[in-house]
Order: C-alpha cells, then sequence, then structure tokens
C-alpha cells in the first residue's frame, strides 16, 4: 500500500487525540488497517476495536513513516514549511503556487518604482509579474495603490493596456494594480488570500472586478472578497441594448448555458448592480472580455 493520506493520517489524529476505543470501518480505516496491522475488526465488519496501546501504536507508526506527530498535527502549511517537520512535503495543504499572484501595472513611469525593487523602472505596459502574496500586501500598504482591479482572463490580463478604458479609469492607472484572478498555473488561492489580507487590514485599497459580461463574470465580483465595483462596457448604463446588435460580439449560445448563475444572482443583493444583471436578463447580454477588446468597446466603472 502507498503511504498515507492526509484524510488517513487526519482519522488516526481525531481517534488517538480523543481515545477512542472503537471507530466505524469506514474505506480510510480498513486501508489504515490494513496499512499497520493495528487493531481488531469486530465480528460483523463493521468496527475496528482500538485499545489504549492500540493508540501508542499508531503515533509511533506515523511518526516513523511520515515524520509527523499527531498529537501536533498542522497541515496549512506549504512544501517548504512541511519538508522542517517531515519527509512527505505533499502532505502540505498549501500547494506551490498559492503564495504567488500575478501582478501587473500600466502607464507607469520610471520614476516612480513599482512593486518594490523587483519591478522598479518596468515600463513595458505587457510586463507583468509572478509574486509573493505578502509582498504584494505590504506593497498595497506602503505604495500610494488606491485600486485593486482584479481580471477575469489571463489573456485579457496580458492585454489590459490595450482595453479602452474611460477617463475616470485611465487617470488613476498610476495608483492601480491589475491581479489576475487565477487558474491554470496561477492558483485562484493566491488572489484570494491577497483579497482576504487585505480586506482584514485597515488599507483603503479599492477592490474592484473586471469580468466578462455575464452572469458568470458577475457571480465572480459578487463573490470576490471586498470587491466594490465592477468595470463594464460603458453602454451598459445607457444603451445595453445595442450590444446585441454588434456583430460577433454577444454569445447567446452561452448566455443559455448560465441559468445556474442566473438562479444565484437572483437570490443576492447586488444593490446598485441590479439594473446591469437585468439588462443581461432583458437582452440576453453575453460578452466576453476578448471582444470588449477587439472591438474596442468604452469601459467604466460602476460602484456597488
Amino acid at each position: 500500500m502507498a503511504s498515507l493520506s492526509r484524510a488517513q493520517i487526519k482519522a488516526i489524529n481525531t481517534v488517538v487525540t480523543k481515545r477512542q476505543l472503537q471507530v466505524k470501518l469506514t474505506a480510510n480505516w480498513r486501508a489504515i488497517y490494513q496499512h499497520f496491522d493495528v487493531g481488531e475488526i469486530d465480528g460483523v465488519d463493521k468496527k475496528l476495536i482500538l485499545t489504549r496501546q492500540d493508540h501508542q501504536l499508531l503515533h509511533q507508526l506515523v511518526k516513523e513513516e511520515s515524520g509527523l506527530d499527531v498529537f501536533n498535527l498542522d497541515f496549512d502549511a506549504d512544501r517548504h514549511q512541511m519538508a522542517n517537520v517531515s519527509h512527505k512535503e505533499k502532505l502540505a495543504n498549501v500547494r506551490p503556487e498559492a503564495n504567488y499572484v500575478l501582478v501587473k501595472q500600466i502607464g507607469a513611469q520610471p520614476s516612480n518604482p513599482q512593486l518594490s525593487n523587483a519591478l522598479s523602472g518596468i515600463v513595458d505596459d505587457e510586463a507583468s509579474m509572478r509574486l509573493p502574496v505578502d509582498s504584494v500586501f505590504r506593497f498595497c500598504q506602503n505604495a500610494s495603490i488606491q485600486r485593486l482591479i482584479v481580471v477575469e482572463n489571463l489573456d485579457s490580463f496580458d492585454a489590459i493596456a490595450k482595453m479602452n478604458f474611460d477617463e475616470a479609469i485611465s487617470s488613476q492607472l498610476d495608483s492601480t494594480l491589475f491581479v489576475y484572478r487565477g487558474g491554470g498555473a496561477n492558483s485562484p488561492a493566491g488572489c484570494k488570500r491577497l483579497l482576504q489580507l487585505l480586506s482584514n487590514s485597515h488599507t483603503k485599497v479599492k477592490v474592484l472586478a473586471f469580468t466578462d459580461l455575464d452572469a458568470a463574470g458577475l457571480q465572480i465580483a459578487q463573490l470576490l472578497i471586498g470587491c466594490e465595483g465592477i468595470i463594464i462596457p460603458k453602454m451598459m448604463l445607457n444603451e445595453p441594448e445595442q450590444l446585441v446588435t454588434l456583430k460577433q460580439v454577444n454569445d447567446l449560445d452561452d448566455y443559455h448555458k448560465q441559468h445556474k448563475q442566473v438562479s444565484f444572482l437572483k437570490s443576492q443583493a447586488l444593490q446598485a448592480w441590479t439594473q446591469v444583471f437585468k439588462s443581461m436578463q432583458q437582452f440576453h447580454i453575453n460578452v466576453k472580455q476578448q471582444h470588449m477588446l477587439a472591438h474596442s468597446l468604452e469601459l467604466t466603472l460602476l460602484m456597488r
């Protein structure tokens, strides 16, 4: 049998620390029994009977196999931290990429250092950096960052400087940090952790969402920690019906696939975003970020 899983070690932790003398013979406990041959299965093959000596033996065997002490168990670490206490570093709860976020600024001047020394002097609007969450959080605390814009799609994040932002957004780009929401090699957990740190701090950074203009995108914004505003095509505020008349812009097929997101949004207090949601439903609007760029749709900010 392979090494014990995190769930199996947690199961042993529960039984040993609570000094349980019997446990239901679940798939995990059957695997533990087969692995260590500790305890006795009852006559009806339903429970595993354990003694105090069995508890001590399980404690010892887990220590010998993984280096972990079931009386002092903590999986909430990254693999480097786990390697300090166990040769089974992959038991760590925190995935390697969960401590990092992909960030960028656009329109920066060489005289204005960006993202500490690492990004100082980089003025290429297509450049981005994968940085530790804690470093980005400290930068938001210490620098003149007023807005953090979470971008849904990676290719739109890469091309963010080419988006047609209105004057209100463009005038504040020097104090704006763009963060990729995450996906693929860039874990969403990193962005989520950064937003949680900002939410728990006293920083005045406004968190905004730039997503697809569809029910799924609005759901992302609604669930985004601390999100105060969304970036949308300006015509959504006055002439939303024009979006469905633009060729190769509106994805009607995808609109009909998002009924679960629509149901979720109907149960939410969307405040100032309510009219946007209603217009999406009325005109069956589903516009992706890539089409906002391709058709140079003017983008504006709508606060919650």
